[in-house]
């Protein structure tokens, strides 16, 4: 396990957080002050089938207006409830055992809180973070916390939360929770308010990943003293107030947040597996949003946004990947024709046209988000069958004769992605046998224990996450014994890169090299579709690799 701790003046077992930052056109040799720190740069797109209206960047600047005197005057027939449905439903709320978006889409930002703030196109802002500095070398780093902040059981955030999260992510099952943590070699509290930290390597990505799960601050010794599986804490606008399974979360409006505080005094998020139910509550006006819809709904959301008044639709721009990995100890496997051969049998847009209707875009990049200075459409093995038979003819295997397994979780669109998979390598004479797995099964046997020889999942990880030792698929988990070391030594070498241009360069070179060797391959970067009503304003789009619902900035329009 992984312990930072110093002793500080004051008796407390510290550890700190590492946010590593460079801004450009300064005059300071020595030293760079950031209070808004950009983040590498990325582009984010946004196709709207109709037009949303218009959203807030943060929730610092969101423009609702002072509801407390509003709603003092006149209380809105709308009502101050906002209602939302979602898919899935997590098995429990402990962020840093459940790697599933469930667990983040309702909590995050909104219950939870992070020390910086990730905008839609990449650049970020402070949150429990108010200012850090970086010194010239990169290395040190002092960490300034925002003052006035209470947890919802109402103790103050302060250095000894900020250790005690630290250190508890850092020995989290799921990996972007703890692997953010690597870069960090030494930390100190100043004070109550102050956390100077020792960066092994100057880093261009931790002060990133500080806005997603690894960012999260909790109470300290809140895992000691309750049931994170049941138990929520955060310093957000809002308090997890009821959950009830199989039915609903509440949420109710924090008033001692430090912030402004949000419109509606309740947020609830539905769990509404039933796509088509989901949207049908939403035009029965049940529902105020239908949060995302990523399985059989994405067949109506254009004809229910465009035929009915008062119901719009956005697409936010895709924060993950789609893509396939082979399992390293297949025999066959080992002949990398096979494995281009699979590829190019994969057809990438019939996948999107199938399981999102048309919505995804294709890729065959690893690159997360979508639209990052890395991203490109380098793309190896193409959709080519004929080509895609040749080689397995080379490689010794004629029609039928080369028979994979491939379980699948049977949510949202992964059935219809295993049937069209299927489908596509009956085509080049590979048989696929499918297996239908429910998803806490899938979740024990396949992702944990590595029991498959070819998967399929959507993911936000960084392909730096990827190394052999870091507990990512398909290299160094459950079944996987093959390590592959040239890409470690690609991932410890950008790592280090402290120049963005050549970090840039370092990792369009680890994504050639990884679409090559073919053990993974990407289909596409889905983009969420949300379905609304037009009075309904403050959608926020977002960036992180997990979809957040963030209710801080929702409002009814004109009230």
């Amino acid at each position: 396990m992984r312990h930072w701790y110093k002793k500080g003046r004051l008796g407390l077992l510290l550890v700190a957080l590492a946010l590593v930052a460079f801004a450009c056109g300064t005059d300071e040799a020595d030293e760079t002050t950031t209070t808004a720190a950009a983040a590498p740069a990325t582009q984010a797109t946004t196709t709207t089938a109709t037009a949303a209206p218009e959203t807030p960047e943060t929730p610092e600047t969101t423009s609702a207006p002072d509801t407390t005197a509003a709603m003092e005057e006149v209380e809105d027939p709308r009502g101050t409830t906002v209602t939302w449905s979602y898919t899935q439903e997590p098995p429990n709320w402990d962020y840093r055992e459940t790697g599933l978006t469930a667990v983040t889409a309702p909590l995050l930002l909104n219950v939870w809180e992070t020390l910086v703030l990730m905008e839609a196109d990449g650049s970020l802002s402070p949150l429990l973070a108010e200012s850090w500095n970086v010194s010239g070398d990169g290395l040190t780093v002092t960490f300034n916390l925002r003052e006035g902040v209470v947890f919802h059981d109402g103790s103050d955030f302060t250095s000894a939360d900020v250790v005690y999260s630290m250190n508890a992510n850092s020995q989290a099952s799921v990996d972007r929770t703890a692997s953010p943590y690597g870069a960090v070699s030494s930390a100190e509290a100043v004070d109550d308010y102050t956390v100077e930290v020792t960066l092994a390597a100057p880093s261009l990505t931790f002060v990133n990943t500080m806005a997603d799960r690894a960012g999260i601050m909790v109470p300290e010794n809140f895992f000691e003293d309750h049931d994170a599986a049941t138990t929520v804490l955060g310093t957000g606008p809002y308090v997890f107030a009821e959950y009830r399974i199989d039915q609903d979360l509440t949420m109710t409006r924090f008033e001692d947040y430090w912030g402004e505080k949000p419109y509606f005094e309740t947020a609830i998020q539905r769990f509404i597996p039933d796509e088509t139910a989901a949207i049908n509550a939403l035009l029965g006006g049940e529902l105020d949003m239908v949060a995302s819809v990523i399985a059989e709904g994405m067949d109506r959301v254009f004809a229910v946004s465009g035929d009915n008044e008062g119901i719009e639709l956005v697409l936010i721009p895709g924060t993950e990947v789609s893509y396939w990995l082979l399992d390293t100890n297949v025999p066959e496997f080992q002949d990398v024709r096979i494995r281009q051969a699979i590829q190019h049998g994969h057809n990438r847009q019939a996948h999107i046209d199938a399981a999102t209707a048309g919505t995804a875009t294709p890729s065959c990049s690893m690159a997360v988000p979508s639209g990052i200075a890395w991203d490109s459409d380098y793309c190896p093995y193409p959709y080519d069958p004929e080509r895609a038979v040749a080689l397995l003819a080379e490689a010794g295997y004629g029609p039928g004769e080369l028979v994979l397994d491939f379980p699948f979780a049977n949510v949202a669109w992964h059935t219809v992605m295993a049937q069209v998979f299927q489908a596509e390598m009956a085509e080049i004479g590979v048989t696929i046998e499918l297996r239908s797995l429910d998803l806490a099964t899938w979740l024990d046997q396949v992702n944990t224990q590595g029991q498959y020889q070819i998967f399929q999942i959507t993911s936000g990880a960084p392909l730096t996450n990827y190394r052999c030792d870091r507990n990512r698929q398909p290299f160094g988990r459950g079944n996987q014994a093959f390590c592959d070391e040239e890409m470690d030594a690609m991932i410890d070498a950008i790592e280090v890169i402290a120049d963005y241009d050549e970090y840039v360069a370092a990792q369009r070179e680890l994504h050639d090299y990884v679409a090559d060797e073919g053990w993974i391959f990407a289909t596409k970067k889905p983009n969420v579709p949300v379905l609304y009503r037009s009075d309904l304003a403050g959608i926020k789009q977002h960036r992180l690799p997990d979809i957040h619902i963030y209710a801080g900035d929702l409002h009814w329009a004109d009230s």
